[in-house]
């Protein structure tokens, strides 16, 4: 069962008083505010193209403001940064759709004080670079895996295929009644180098998955 959702309706644009639940508790809604300073005027310019089209551009940014928003309640060891001054560095695994948004927030946002860089990755051995990592859906199990060896502890791997939790991934988005959620791995819980807030915690759907060396792609189970 879903303990809470944080979700915009990716159809008919964003709400008018919907956004049910913000990180603060309250009836904000943290993607909704960003996404309106980042990505509005773009929307009204692109309102000429096809409902589906447009559906499908809101999704992807809306899942890029969501990825920004990990960040602020996701705290990564030190150890993490080779230095003070180290950018954040966000990674996409191949060119994606996530990738014009997640510019903008990159130009005009900050991570813990830390500038923000994104990178597009085009082999697995470039994941260990990241300290966040987006995986496409149309990146293939084989792949998927050899992303996940080659990752250090301290890479937050954030996919959208339905078998991304199982496959050993962190949050896995979906879409539920037409609005985009997202489930945490319940290792990301209990991960000792990445301290999760507890309130974004209580928005995520928590899932068990077995270790990948047991059955990568059996299907994962809710945790009550």
């Amino acid at each position: 069962m879903l303990r809470a959702a944080w979700a915009i309706r990716r159809a008919g644009g964003l709400p008018s008083g919907g956004a049910t639940y913000g990180l603060s508790g309250g009836p904000r809604c943290l993607a909704a505010t960003l996404l309106l300073v980042l990505v509005g005027g773009s929307w009204l310019a692109g309102a000429a193209l096809s409902q589906t089209a447009a559906v499908i551009d809101r999704e992807y940014a809306i899942k890029a403001a969501f990825l920004y928003q990990f960040s602020n309640y996701i705290d990564w060891p030190e150890s993490a940064f080779e230095s003070g001054g180290q950018e954040f560095v966000i990674g996409l695994y191949q060119s994606n759709a996530l990738e014009p948004t997640l510019k903008k927030i990159a130009a005009t946002k900050k991570v813990g004080g830390r500038s923000i860089r994104l990178v597009v990755l085009n082999t697995p051995a470039e994941a260990s670079e990241c300290h966040m990592l987006f995986v496409p859906q149309s990146v293939s199990g084989d792949q998927l895996s050899a992303i996940h060896q080659d990752g250090k502890s301290t890479v937050l791997m954030v996919g959208e295929s339905d078998d991304f939790i199982a496959q050993g991934g962190h949050i896995q988005f979906f879409i539920e009644n037409n609005k985009v959620r997202f489930a945490f791995h319940s290792k990301l819980a209990n991960n000792s180098e990445l301290k999760v807030s507890s309130k974004l915690l209580a928005l995520a759907k928590i899932i068990d998955a077995p270790p990948r060396s047991d059955n990568a792609s059996s299907q994962s189970e809710e945790k009550q």
